[in-house]
């Protein structure tokens, strides 16, 4: 047999290369296409996971009880909530509302899950605000919200006694309305909010601060302004202002619930921005309104009024603190023992942790200078 010359050996060392080279190309291409099968396979089988997204669509339903208002609160079309609730109760495997017209009930396991759900979603958000706070180096200084319901006479002895003791904390104000003090405590923006009976918002502590009973605002003309207490249902044909409802709702409703009980029709509403406590006792002393007040001890600047104790009970103006369940910084603990001891000096009677409520807040003026806030 002849021997193959150089050529021949070249070319058939190429030809083995080449089928090494194809064999191994179709073994790699193949694995790869496996692999991209899988990973399809696992994508739709992982697609309808439990979500966050699938709680909060949950949530707004069983809040709303209606689809359509859920859609709107979640900026989203109703479709895509039907969806979404759809896929949550085919991942449970079990059914969690029950579908009627107009509204939307909970079933039974609804309920449960309702609550869970609220929870989680309350932890999440407390852990994005730790994250945020930590990320924003927060260690060493502490963040007030304040409004002009604000106890000012609190939040100074709480202060300088804070200062005392951490001298190196740096104390920063964030000048909010109360619902803006809310959004901004889950938000991580404040450790702390000084306000009155915060808007109800899970996840959040209220204390109670100060409390005190409200009184009628008269003309000094006025038929009763000789009185020492006054009926609010004499005083029915008066017309009477509240500020715009957007400033703190549960004050408005509250105020509202009071005059409206004694046989008052709708307010003279106020629009624009918060006016100062002068403007509502000038309308006051005018002749023009009525209006429920918080006295105070420093003298009237302003006169032409007087103010009337009420015989209805219950109406009262309560001050409060408000901060995030189960995220106390080192700085807020402190700080939160501070307050509580200049509480106690004042009358450790009204001391006091309540649960979050409904908003109830008032504007606070001097004597003689006094006006709702809602």
């Amino acid at each position: 047999m002849a021997r193959p010359t150089a050529r021949r050996q070249s070319f058939l060392v190429i030809l083995v290369i080449l089928r090494s080279y194809r064999r191994i190309t179709s073994r790699c291409m193949g694995e790869i296409v496996v692999c991209c099968a899988v990973r399809r396979r696992i994508a739709r089988k992982g697609s309808n996971r439990l979500e966050l997204r699938h709680l909060r669509y949950f949530v707004a339903v069983a809040e709303e009880t209606h689809f359509g208002r859920a859609a709107a609160r979640l900026n989203t079309s109703q479709p895509s909530v039907s969806q979404q609730i759809k896929i949550l109760e085919r991942e449970l495997k079990v059914s969690l509302l029950v579908r009627t017209r107009p509204r939307v009930q909970l079933t039974p396991a609804g309920r449960r899950f309702l609550e869970v759900a609220q929870g989680i979603l309350a932890s999440a958000e407390q852990a994005g605000a730790v994250a945020r706070e930590t990320a924003r180096g927060d260690s060493r200084k502490i963040v007030l919200g304040i409004s002009v319901t604000s106890d000012w006479d609190l939040i100074s002895k709480t202060r300088r006694r804070f200062v005392e003791r951490a001298p190196d904390v740096k104390i920063l104000f964030h000048n909010l309305s109360e619902e803006a003090q809310v959004a901004a405590l889950h938000a991580g923006e404040i450790d702390i909010g000084f306000c009155c009976f915060p808007t109800l918002s899970q996840g959040l502590t209220t204390e109670i601060t100060g409390r005190e009973r409200m009184m009628v605002a008269l003309p000094t003309g006025h038929r009763f302004a000789r009185r020492r207490t006054v009926r609010l249902e004499d005083l029915v044909d008066e017309p009477y202002s509240l500020w715009p409802r957007h400033f703190s709702p549960g004050c408005y409703d509250h105020l509202l619930n009071v005059f409206r009980n004694a046989g008052f029709g709708p307010p003279l509403d106020v629009e624009g921005d918060l006016p100062p406590a002068r403007t509502i006792l000038g309308m006051v002393a005018a002749g023009l309104i009525i209006a429920l007040v918080i006295p105070d001890g420093d003298r009237a600047r302003t006169r032409g009024f007087v103010l009337r104790q009420t015989t209805e009970p219950g109406i009262f103006h309560e001050t409060a603190v408000i901060y995030r369940r189960g995220v106390e910084s080192e700085t807020l603990i402190p700080f939160l023992q501070q307050l509580r001891l200049v509480l106690a000096e004042r009358d450790p009677k009204r001391m006091g942790r309540v649960p979050s409520r409904p908003s109830i807040s008032l504007q606070r003026t001097p004597t003689g200078q006094g006006s709702a806030r809602s």
